[in-house]
């Protein structure tokens, strides 16, 4: 696997997790701080290890299966929706508090490596 996209998917993570809580700090008084970061650092852990996992598994597939990558990319993409909305749903159930806040935070989180993995999918079929 190559370095370049784990480093840039990881630069993502570090500006994107408190560029959240600094928009949520000024819309929201009262902020949770530490459950706000704890979440955040959390949901960016989580997507770094899918994504980093998701990377290794499409450069093998490159090298292997060539065929079989769209079912790949697809079955990712969507174990990757089922997780981020069984995570919001486990949140709800929980009745812990700040609901929209961690929608706000996942929902962040699933777009940017969506947009992310889109992109290095699509250069990495350009490469081929």
């Amino acid at each position: 696997m190559k370095w370049r996209p784990v480093l840039l998917l990881a630069l993502m993570y570090v500006v994107l997790g408190p560029l959240l809580f600094f928009v949520e700090s000024q819309w929201v008084s009262g902020l949770p701080v530490r459950s706000v970061v704890c979440g955040i650092w959390g949901m960016a852990v989580a997507f770094f290890v899918f994504s980093c996992a998701e990377m290794a598994l499409t450069e093998r597939y490159r090298r292997t299966q060539p065929g079989a990558l769209t079912g790949l990319y697809v079955a990712c993409k969507g174990l990757r929706f089922l997780l981020s909305v069984s995570a919001v749903v486990a949140y709800g159930i929980s009745g812990a508090g700040g609901m929209l806040l961690f929608s706000v935070n996942i929902m962040m989180f699933y777009l940017a490596t969506m947009l992310f993995m889109t992109v290095y999918t699509v250069r990495g079929e350009k490469k081929q």
